[in-house]
């Protein structure tokens, strides 16, 4: 898993840099992103948007306990099956922030799907920041679906288009850096354990 290890290492060059460089660090604030590749026999089973089996990436805050997801908003009426014929065809549709602590906790219990722990730190502004932007996108989401962060799966070789992330990207929008560039999550995690 080169990628994912160039990545971690890439985190660990910097944080030793910055800790070097300074004669007494500013205090420093966790930021956690947790991650899973799908299983296939797991789509249709228990989650509707198909988390469990696409993957997923979500994100914590400190010691908060809940993990932060985004999330593409299925339309009233479009059937599952739709919907994700719909996702793997590029469509967009407007994003979701939702609490989703509950999908990795599905996913390690019930299907023995491994979960991946990536921990950065920042300074308390940055943090905070990230923390507003993810709480503000989650008050919204549950008035209506975002319609400034639309959600869609990344095009081999092109990407997203503007303003459309994968639950792997929405990271970037608030200013935190993608464990998973480019948003492929099965570039950057291993495959799950049968």
């Amino acid at each position: 898993m080169p990628d994912a290890d160039n990545f971690f290492n890439r985190i660990l060059k910097d944080y030793a840099a910055q800790r070097a460089s300074t004669a007494a660090p500013a205090p420093r604030h966790k930021v956690s992103i947790f991650g899973f590749r799908g299983k296939r026999e797991c789509r249709g089973q228990s989650d509707l948007d198909g988390r469990l089996g696409f993957g997923h990436y979500g994100i914590r805050f400190g010691g908060y306990r809940e993990i932060y997801g985004f999330n593409p908003a299925k339309p009233d009426g479009m059937s599952d099956a739709d919907f994700h014929r719909a996702l793997r065809a590029n469509t967009s549709f407007p994003g979701l922030v939702t609490p989703d602590l509950g999908v990795f906790i599905q996913a390690r219990d019930v299907f023995g799907i491994e979960i991946f722990h990536f921990t950065s730190e920042s300074d308390e502004a940055d943090f905070e920041r990230a923390r507003e932007a993810v709480l503000a996108d989650v008050e919204e989401s549950r008035r209506a679906p975002l319609a400034s962060k639309r959600y869609m799966f990344p095009r081999p070789g092109s990407g997203f288009d503007a303003g459309c992330y994968n639950c792997a990207t929405y990271f970037e929008s608030i200013g935190v850096a993608s464990p998973c560039p480019g948003g492929q999550l099965s570039k950057y995690l291993p495959p799950p354990t049968p």
